[in-house]
């Protein structure tokens, strides 16, 4: 079962990273193209808008590749000083309690969306209902929990 949620994880986390890359390259254009218009007094109507919109995108397609590589930053100036067993427990704990906290973040993302959609809320400037994007951020944070529960569980088997 393991084996299963890992090869999962890794085959998402590479379309999710490829997706990322897309949308970072769609906002660098989108802002450049803006920057270059309103050179010449004409910017693009509503670029600021999308480009958070795209900002948000790539940041939350690229954490659970991030953390398949571990790729956050980790305090560890204390390493040193703590026995392995015991770094290894409080890694243990701290991808429990995140696992946790993003499983909560979901769900609040869930019932923004869900809310959004009911009362046809639109973005300010674009005018686009934007309940899709809050969907898309929750998924991208699924998949961050699967990545944090498929290493608890390669953890707990190196043990």
């Amino acid at each position: 079962m393991l084996d299963f949620l890992s090869g999962f994880s890794s085959r998402l986390n590479t379309v999710l990273l490829a997706l990322g890359a897309i949308v970072l390259i769609l906002m660098m254009g989108l802002a450049t193209a803006n920057m270059v218009l309103g050179f010449f007094g004409q910017p693009i109507r509503g670029a600021y808008e999308a480009t958070g919109f795209l900002g948000a995108l790539a940041v939350c397609l690229a954490l659970a590749p991030t953390q398949q590589v571990r790729g956050h930053i980790a305090v560890n100036i204390f390493d040193r000083f703590i026995p392995r067993k015991i770094r290894q427990a409080l890694n243990l704990v701290s991808q429990i309690i995140l696992a946790c906290f993003f499983l909560l973040v979901i769900y609040r993302l869930v019932m923004l969306g869900l809310t959004l959609k009911l009362f046809g809320e639109l973005s300010e400037g674009l005018r686009i209902s934007y309940y899709p994007l809050i969907f898309v951020l929750a998924f991208g944070f699924g998949a961050l929990v699967l990545t944090l529960v498929v290493q608890i569980l390669s953890q707990g088997k190196e043990n």
